[in-house]
C-alpha cells in the first residue's frame, strides 16, 4: 500500500507552504482532515497546515466530521486543530471566524 502524500493533498485544497506541490484532484476537506488525523506519524509541516485547513475551509462537512471522528476516537484530535484554528484566527484579528455558533 502507497503512503498517501498529505503535503501535496494540502498544496491541492491552496495551503500556501505547499502550493508547489499542488495536485490536479482536490481532496474532500473534511475527508483529508479525518485521515491526517489517523496517521501515525504525521509530518509536523503538515499538521500544521491541519489548523489552517480547519480554519479556511469553513463550509467542509464538519457534521461528518464530527461524527467520523467520535467513532473512530479522534475526537480529541479534532478538537485540539480546531482549537490551534481559533488561535489562528485570534491571532490574524479574524473576529469572523471565531465566534461561536449558539
Amino acid at each position: 500500500m502507497t503512503k498517501r502524500d498529505y503535503a501535496a493533498d494540502l498544496g491541492a485544497l491552496g495551503y500556501p507552504k505547499f502550493s508547489y506541490l499542488k495536485q490536479k484532484k482536490s481532496p474532500d476537506p473534511a475527508e483529508f482532515l479525518f485521515d491526517a488525523q489517523g496517521e501515525g506519524e504525521l509530518d509536523s509541516r503538515v499538521a500544521q497546515g491541519l489548523a489552517w485547513l480547519a480554519l479556511t475551509c469553513v463550509d467542509m462537512d464538519w457534521d461528518w466530521l464530527v461524527q467520523k471522528a467520535k467513532l473512530h476516537r479522534r475526537q480529541n484530535r479534532l478538537g485540539f486543530v480546531v482549537a490551534l484554528a481559533i488561535d489562528l484566527a485570534q491571532a490574524k484579528n479574524d473576529n469572523e471566524r471565531t465566534r461561536r455558533k449558539k
